[in-house]
């Protein structure tokens, strides 16, 4: 795909890109409490951003953190470069609209997210999106085998650096396959099809197998059930442990149900207006909930069970945390089941805060039925574009909303594809009004 040179553009981007980058490389390296997960390989740490921060902090062990930064800080610049020269190009961007596109896809560098200066997975995360955004609509548009390949490497590292991503291949497939459907069992077209969906299983087998190398146990990386059953226990009551069959699971359950009642961390700790308080209760306190509860009583119960036998204290701490998510899993379901009017109407709080307005949240889900619909009767290309954007943009929710609370670390990813949705709808809207 050939570009269109603009010399005086590409100076003034080159120019802004420069500044962002002296900028925010004199600002001092941020850690969090991820990040020392990362710097340590945790087991509950994907592999993407721990082989990224392990490798500067082997080359460079003193000065690793500066380093690291400017590391983030070109490549997520060079990948801003990237993907807004791409989408002004496929979707003629005028330059009001493409300074718009910038500021956005910039923003991210500055405060509150800073992600080029954190020492944690946003820093990769962020620019693999645009680059399995870029590549994904060229090979929808030109269909190259080595835009093929970009785009399954770019969607390999951003899943195995944040594996919230990891459905998003599916959307593609989609399209693919609809854009091809009189000829979808055509070698070439199947093929191809078929590989793009079973790209998470390329990526699962991966994250197992350096599970496997590194603690031991061929599992995909845990805390994903620890994390799903905060809303769980939340929105839980007491007289659950009744449902829980497995006898052990049952006195976690009761532990954990009981310090999060004395710390009022409950839905029926206290009688509020309605859900949406409910919800900002929630929003405000995942961490104590989840980490600071469920996952420490869980854990140091598995921990001391497995020092019982085994006096390896790096074992038992794997063992405790793989065991702290099958726990998490088992009782995630039975609490659901019982309590699932509660905490759907907390999930969907959830998802309407992330939009921060049930306006916005009704205007990207009409998006997504009007262009399925589109994409379901013919290609277009137009159509194809809204269905990707507005299917990534409400899965992203969906998930985040399922797996946490909605903020902008997990959810900023969507705010630039809201934009290009609203540039689409009006093309299609001046090209119906002029023929």
């Amino acid at each position: 795909m050939k570009i269109r040179k603009q010399t005086l553009e590409t100076y003034i981007l080159c120019a802004i890109h420069t500044f962002v980058f002296f900028l925010f490389i004199c600002r001092k390296p941020i850690f969090s409490p991820d990040s020392y997960g990362y710097l340590k390989a945790m087991p509950e740490r994907t592999p993407g951003y721990v082989f990224f921060v392990k490798s500067f902090e082997f080359i460079f062990p003193n000065t690793y953190a500066p380093i690291v930064v400017a590391a983030q800080l070109v490549l997520g610049l060079f990948a801003v470069h990237f993907f807004y020269n791409r989408i002004a190009w496929m979707l003629s961007l005028n330059y009001l609209i493409k300074i718009i596109v910038l500021v956005l896809l910039i923003a991210p560098f500055f405060p509150p997210l800073l992600v080029a200066n954190n020492i944690c997975s946003e820093g990769l995360s962020y620019p693999f999106y645009l680059f399995f955004l870029s590549f994904g609509f060229e090979f929808l548009n030109t269909e190259k085998k080595r835009t093929f390949f970009l785009f399954f490497i770019s969607y390999l590292l951003l899943v195995l650096t944040r594996g919230q991503f990891l459905i998003t291949s599916a959307i593609f497939a989609l399209v693919y396959f609809f854009k091809h459907r009189s000829g979808s069992f055509k070698r070439r077209h199947f093929i191809r099809f078929a590989l793009i969906c079973i790209f998470p299983l390329f990526v699962i087998f991966t994250d197992r197998s350096y599970h496997k190398l590194k603690d031991g146990v061929f599992k995909s990386t845990p805390y994903t059930y620890v994390n799903i059953s905060a809303s769980a226990f939340y929105v839980s009551n007491e007289s659950d442990a009744e449902f829980i069959e497995n006898e052990e699971y049952r006195e976690l359950f009761r532990r954990c149900h009981q310090t999060l009642s004395r710390k009022n961390l409950l839905l029926s700790s206290k009688k509020r207006k309605g859900y949406e308080e409910y919800y900002q209760h929630f929003h405000n306190h995942v961490p104590q909930i989840c980490n600071q509860t469920v996952h420490d009583i869980s854990r140091d119960y598995f921990f001391k069970k497995y020092l019982n036998t085994n006096t390896d204290l790096k074992k038992a701490s794997v063992y405790s945390l793989w065991q702290s998510e099958l726990f998490c899993k088992n009782v995630f379901f039975v609490l659901i089941k019982h309590n699932f009017a509660s905490w759907l109407h907390l999930y969907c709080s959830n998802i309407v805060h992330g939009f921060k307005s049930i306006f916005l949240l009704l205007f990207v889900v009409l998006i997504f039925l009007i262009s399925t619909f589109k994409v379901f009767l013919g290609n277009h290309k137009n159509y194809s574009l809204l269905f990707v954007m507005s299917a990534l943009t409400l899965s992203n929710a969906m998930i985040v909303s399922l797996a946490s609370h909605s903020i902008i670390r997990y959810l900023f990813y969507n705010y630039v594809l809201i934009l290009l949705m609203l540039v689409i709808l009006f093309k299609l809207f001046s090209n119906a009004k002029r023929h």
